[in-house]
């Protein structure tokens, strides 16, 4: 795809066979090339790739299918698979991603390396990063995150990482709405606002860590497929900055999840403490594996009311949640 006019070229049904010479050693099945500052768009649907290599030149796409040889950021090559945005650049370090980013890339694939948050710049962006060798890891080293502005007005899908953080309490993504694919999150994660879904994630808190998760004033959080491994508590549903604003509110639920813990001492999995949520806070499961030790979901003994503005449901039915003692 290479010429000098604005070109769409749309692949539809079609199979590309590489016959084993050395004619397209390093080359994708489509490469795109531009010396001429045009602009162009690539369609595939339903086509399958045989052979070939991803092209190591320009911004690598880590596919066989189409290569971006000359870098061409997002505004001048548009590419689209089988309905979805294909657009990705591969980097291995953080100033690749930061080039990335300024590219206009709305997909960015991370090879293996540990990818600090401390140098990311991600103010209202929507992206997706994505995981495209085992290794790579997505690692928060602020001590305190709340007060991080990096990710101010963004929505960010993690799909195929890891995401890390020293531990301890307070370490997340501040201000940010996030969809987690296929992640494992090690040490305690707070998502302090907006909405999050995870989907096929493992959460593994090690010993000395309080939860795995606070969900901390987010006002809609889905678990769905997602493994639970902790010691003591689990998740903890709660807020407290801001949290007596009028009208605080949220809604989290765990669909076909587990929760496991070896601690026979274990308090329980999901902890609700209700109190700063004025406008009552909403705890669902459906279809989930209850720990071998400790409740499913319990009221925490911080809770002065109780429990009183919390709904909670498991399989569909009204559940009056054990108050911790």
């Amino acid at each position: 795809l290479y010429g000098t006019a604005n070109t769409q070229l749309t692949v539809n049904d079609s199979t590309f066979n590489d016959n084993g010479d050395d004619t397209v050693t390093g080359k994708a099945a489509i490469e795109i090339g531009n010396d001429y500052n045009k602009s162009y768009t690539l369609v595939v649907n339903n086509s399958v790739v045989n052979g070939f290599a991803v092209n190591p030149d320009g911004f690598v796409t880590g596919t066989t299918l189409w290569a971006n040889k000359n870098s061409m950021p997002a505004d001048k090559l548009k590419v689209t698979v089988d309905g979805q945005n294909a657009y990705i650049i591969v980097v291995a370090d953080v100033a690749g991603l930061k080039s990335a980013v300024a590219a206009g890339c709305s997909v960015i694939g991370l090879k293996a390396g540990v990818y600090d948050t401390k140098d990311f710049q991600f103010m209202g962006k929507t992206l997706t990063l994505k995981g495209v060798e085992a290794g790579a890891v997505i690692f928060n080293s602020q001590s305190n995150d709340v007060a991080c502005t990096s990710f101010d007005g963004c929505t960010i899908t993690f799909e195929d990482l890891k995401i890390k953080t020293l531990g301890g309490i307070y370490k997340g993504f501040a201000r940010m709405n996030g969809n987690y694919k296929n992640c494992t999150i090690e040490n305690n994660y707070f998502l302090f606002h907006n909405k999050h879904l995870f989907e096929g994630c493992t959460f593994d808190a090690p010993s000395g860590n309080e939860h795995c998760v606070w969900t901390y004033g987010a006002t809609d959080v889905d678990f769905v497929d997602c493994e639970f491994n902790y010691t003591d508590r689990c998740v903890n549903v709660y807020v407290d900055n801001g949290g007596n604003a009028p009208g605080i509110t949220s809604d989290v639920a765990f669909t076909n999840c587990k929760f496991s813990t070896t601690n026979a001492s274990s308090v329980g999995a999901v902890e609700v403490n209700s109190s700063p949520f004025t406008a009552g806070v909403k705890v669902a499961m459906n279809g989930c594996t209850a720990p071998a030790h400790g409740h499913m979901i319990f009221v925490s003994k911080w809770d002065p009311t109780d429990g009183a503005t919390a709904t909670i449901t498991v399989n569909g039915a009204a559940f009056s949640a054990p108050v911790q003692q």
